[in-house]
């Protein structure tokens, strides 16, 4: 395997690790801020809103310049992000998580489309499926590690507001050395030239996108699904249990689900299996808080490679165009779920908001096998 894979899949394993230090507790430091689940859903929907038209923005220059510049400037970005969640708890107010989570977000945004377009230039098209699922992997292997030492840490120091700050704190050491790889990534040789025909993004491939956007408009944050456990009284620790199990599934079926999408002649099939899983999961969450965080880990590992797989399977010249197109239908898709949840758990209760959106994700799942 290339070792811009390997090189992609380290940064990734220490940027997760780092992230998921401080996305599990997220939520709950909004809460003790005194943040309603309309207002998380205000901050995950702006984060994403923000983000979204840089995806293509970027990935139109990744294209016409260098992707690795833009890699390591998104990488750094959010890094630097990082730092602003502890001026919410000096400060005590939770703007500066909102101000934190859009950087973070503008970050991926900058970084994702080159970094995509990267990893599937860098093997063979039969072997696309193989270098996302090893990709994801390494991803949500840094989110295990990273939901694990939170877990320990809330064990042996006790789940408090302190704790959440020091967290946050030894967050910023894996965020900054996530860097360090990119410098080594080879960016392979592409014709920049491109005629007018190969310039242009063909138009199915713009359908797909659309498509994209309607399938996913449920697909609402995991941290609602941590409310879910607020919400059935479990604690910190209790709630970091169910985060370590969803990374676990999550890193397990990376490389496994790469392979079903490289072995499997109907490849579009499987996303409609994909988003049957995203209805199976929000149900079970409605009426316990483990299982359902079970099921989304397994709907996110198939949702993540086989989405990105689908990108290469058009065979668009332009590759990191394509996958800021692609970014911008999932972020806007994020965005629309994020606000929806949150208006439907402020009005009606978390639990039927749930079970409203189970059913939405089968009639989905549906027009997605019909198209």
């Amino acid at each position: 395997m290339n070792k811009n894979i390997w090189l992609f899949s380290l940064t990734s394993f220490l940027t997760d690790a780092s992230s998921e230090i401080i996305f599990p507790v997220l939520p709950l430091l909004l809460t003790i801020l005194g943040a309603s689940t309309f207002d998380i859903g205000l901050v995950e929907g702006l984060s994403e809103f923000l983000s979204n038209f840089l995806r293509i923005f970027s990935g139109d220059l990744a294209d016409k310049l260098k992707a690795k510049p833009l890699i390591i400037g998104g990488y750094l970005t959010s890094a630097i992000s990082k730092s602003l969640y502890i001026s919410s708890i000096v400060l005590n107010t939770w703007f500066f998580v909102l101000l934190g989570r859009s950087l973070d977000r503008v970050g991926k945004a900058i970084r994702s489309p080159g970094r995509d377009a990267i990893l599937s230039l860098s093997v063979e098209k039969e072997k696309t499926g193989l270098a996302f699922g090893i990709h994801r992997t390494a991803d949500t292997f840094g989110a295990l590690v990273g939901s694990l030492f939170v877990l320990w840490f809330f064990y042996k120091f006790g789940s408090t507001e302190s704790s959440i700050k020091h967290l946050i704190i030894i967050a910023l050491i894996p965020a900054f050395l996530a860097i360090l790889p990119l410098f080594f990534v080879f960016e392979p040789q592409r014709d920049l030239k491109l005629t007018k025909k190969e310039d242009a993004i063909p138009k199915d491939f713009y359908i797909f996108s659309f498509v994209i956007f309607l399938c996913l408009s449920t697909n609402f944050s995991y941290a609602f699904y941590i409310l879910i456990g607020k919400a059935s009284n479990l604690s910190f620790f209790d709630i970091s249990l169910g985060y370590v199990l969803f990374n676990l599934i999550y890193t397990l079926f990376g490389i496994p689900v790469g392979k079903l999408y490289d072995s499997v002649k109907n490849k579009h099939a499987l996303f409609s299996i994909t988003l049957l899983i995203l209805s199976i999961a929000q149900f079970s969450a409605s009426l316990n808080f483990y299982i359902g965080f079970l099921m989304f880990g397994l709907f996110n590992a198939f949702y993540d490679v086989i989405g990105r797989s689908l990108v290469s399977f058009y065979g668009v010249k332009k590759r990191s165009k394509a996958y800021g197109i692609y970014g911008f239908s999932v972020a806007n898709a994020t965005l629309f779920a994020n606000l929806t949840i949150g208006i439907l758990s402020h009005f009606i209760n978390l639990y039927l908001a749930f079970k409203i959106e189970s059913a939405l994700s089968i009639l989905l799942a549906i027009g997605w096998y019909l198209y």
